[in-house]
């Protein structure tokens, strides 16, 4: 069974009607009886540039749990990279929180973070 989650992503003012989507792929381990690994609430990131804020994430809560494989796709600026920045603990949110196998990456400190980053999350770029 497949889910869909849009996260809403707003440029300077005007909402943008291209908006990522993260799709979710189920394992044989049923995700809504599994632990989350991954979880947001209310996440928003908004950037400065020059007098204008951007808003990159507005209001994005996801739930990843064990055996569940997820993609995010999008138009480009439509805040994929910068939403995996924050979940990565690389970018703190203007808001919200993000919570990664139980740990408040909000609630860190950078060195904590990175020691979390070592322990727990994986890079792969492209």
């Amino acid at each position: 069974m497949n889910s869909i989650v849009r996260v809403d992503v707003e440029k300077g003012n005007a909402v943008t009607q291209q908006q990522a989507q993260i799709l979710r792929y189920e394992t044989r381990v049923q995700p809504e009886k599994a632990m989350p690994v991954l979880r947001t609430t209310g996440l928003e990131k908004h950037y400065r540039m020059g007098t204008v804020t951007v808003r990159a994430l507005r209001g994005v809560d996801l739930v990843v749990r064990q055996g569940e494989f997820v993609s995010i796709m999008g138009s480009s600026g439509s805040g994929k990279s910068t939403l995996l920045h924050v979940i990565g603990g690389l970018l703190t949110p203007t808001r919200g929180q993000v919570f990664v196998a139980e740990h408040n990456l909000t609630a860190m400190s950078d060195a904590e973070r990175t020691d979390l980053r070592r322990r727990e999350i994986g890079f792969v770029f492209q």
